[in-house]
């Protein structure tokens, strides 16, 4: 059975669950997913990762632009039905991670390995390989987002990020300009740095032999200094092109604005065709329930109460959005306090906290 798979694999005919993104069409064939929200919005996520290079940063500004991920329902009576949910962390380092992305055919990506499965549970045991140890890797073989120089420069910043000593790290809190960039002399490892002092400042210490060894520090320099140094050359170095940077800098934040206030714009066209089809919905289904019947059918009734509070929630957001930079946009939790149902009396209320509650309406 497992040659039968990899064979159909090696064809590129197995078929197994999509990332976020992608749907198989009805040839059987990999394809990108038909709403266009979907796709505007994975193609966000790896600009915006290209341009902030970590992943905190990442959620961090999904969360405050108010950008949502379309997901697919892969099993149950709504299976296929798009559902927009919170960013989360695994799910965006697994859509960075994964080489579909890139247009390329993967299987394999994790195997057992022997050393690490546990008696009595069957799942343990994978880890996951590089693209040279898939089984099956068939390039340009679906549509691709990105290039694969892009996701190969992905993975090299995820790695890169990691708080190991042969890494730079990511950039952390601190007025430390050099934080990973510089390296001893003497023994060739990377600088560490340390705040202290009344002013809380900062110095770069070559502690690497006191952490394995018990010796002695090899250096230490005060961080100040060699910051201003380096910023004075640095600059030095752009100021020919500074004005050239500035109308690129600005370039890049009015096309960001334009990209956020197109999703809004999706959204608030999600939210009209709900709030009709819902409204539809009711007005089909209340003639044909007697009086009696309202308690059975009143279910029914808020529907399009909370589809047009939605939509009246976007509107206003939107056009303020539109009048300002690329800043950050409100939190779009929908103000879900309908008027009183004509059936039931009651409003319909869902409160949240924070921007995102526990189970995200997206529209």
């Amino acid at each position: 059975m497992d040659q039968g798979k990899l064979n159909k694999a090696r064809r590129g005919e197995l078929r197994f669950a999509l990332p976020i993104g992608y749907v198989w069409d009805h040839a059987g064939e990999i394809a990108f997913d038909p709403d266009e929200q979907v796709q505007h919005v994975v193609r966000l996520i790896f600009r915006k990762f290209d341009d902030l290079g970590t992943l905190h940063a990442l959620v961090r500004y999904l969360v405050q632009q108010g950008i949502a991920l379309g997901v697919r329902q892969r099993e149950g009576p709504t299976k296929g039905i798009l559902e927009w949910r919170c960013p989360k962390r695994t799910t965006l380092q697994a859509l960075l991670r994964n080489p579909l992305y890139a247009g390329a055919y993967a299987y394999g990506r994790r195997q057992i390995d022997g050393r690490k499965k546990q008696p009595g549970r069957p799942s343990s045991g994978r880890v996951e390989r590089p693209p040279a140890g898939y089984h099956v890797l068939l390039k340009e073989h679906v549509p691709a987002y990105i290039s694969w120089e892009q996701y190969e420069r992905n993975l090299a910043h995820l790695a890169a990020n990691r708080a190991h000593a042969d890494t730079i790290g990511a950039v952390r809190r601190g007025p430390a300009l050099l934080s990973g960039l510089v390296v001893c002399g003497k023994c060739n490892n990377r600088l560490q740095i340390r705040y202290g002092g009344p002013r809380t400042l900062h110095s770069y210490v070559c502690g690497r032999s006191v952490i394995d060894y018990g010796g002695d520090y090899c250096q230490y320099l005060s961080g100040e200094p060699i910051d201003t140094f380096v910023t004075q050359w640095v600059l030095k170095a752009l100021e020919p092109a500074a004005l050239t940077l500035s109308l690129e800098a600005t370039a890049r934040l009015e096309h960001e604005r334009q990209e956020v206030e197109r999703l809004w714009q999706q959204r608030l066209e999600r939210a009209a065709y709900e709030s009709e089809r819902a409204a539809r919905h009711d007005r089909l289904v209340e003639p044909l329930c007697s009086a009696q019947c309202y308690v059975v059918s009143g279910h029914f009734s808020p529907i399009p109460h909370v589809m047009r509070a939605a939509q009246h929630h976007i509107t206003p957001t939107l056009r303020v959005t539109a009048r300002t930079s690329a800043g950050p946009y409100p939190h779009a939790t929908v103000p879900l306090s309908s008027a009183p149902s004509p059936h039931t009396g009651r409003g319909l209320s869902l409160s949240s906290q924070g921007p995102f509650p526990r189970r995200c309406w997206w529209y």
